[in-house]
């Protein structure tokens, strides 16, 4: 965990499970407006993948999304769902997606034993996983 000099929730925190890693990347307030001091949300996540290299590690990335303070991914992902993108399609358009699928991790199945879906496709909690050759 790296708060930066903080002691809300920004910052980062990761941890290597079953060789993905899982973690949260907090760069804005909700407002969006960047923290000082804080690193992009791309280099908190470069300092997550450092963290756990090593001969085939780790292998993806575990990512759960909700209603709340954090839920950019959620809202691009909902928003990717209801302009007509499948499940996997609009995970790969978040940020997350993004950034796993520019280190090699193009492979995406949603846990839906997990989430929550709306009557209207959309989500209120998701766990997506990304992983694949990198």
């Amino acid at each position: 965990m790296n708060r930066y000099g903080g002691n809300d929730n920004r910052g980062l925190t990761a941890s290597l499970e079953d060789g993905t890693v899982k973690m949260t990347v907090v760069a804005r307030r909700p407002d969006g407006t960047r923290y000082e001091g804080v690193p992009s949300g791309t280099e908190m996540f470069e300092e997550a993948l450092s963290q756990f290299g090593g001969a085939g590690k780790p292998r993806g990335i575990t990512s759960s999304w909700n209603d709340g303070p954090l839920d950019a991914n959620l809202k691009k992902f909902n928003e990717l769902i209801r302009s007509g993108h499948s499940l996997e399609d609009a995970a790969r358009g978040t940020w997350t997606g993004q950034q796993a699928g520019s280190r090699g991790w193009t492979s995406v199945s949603i846990d839906r034993d997990w989430s929550v879906r709306k009557a209207d496709g959309t989500f209120t909690e998701v766990m997506v996983y990304f992983t694949g050759a990198r």
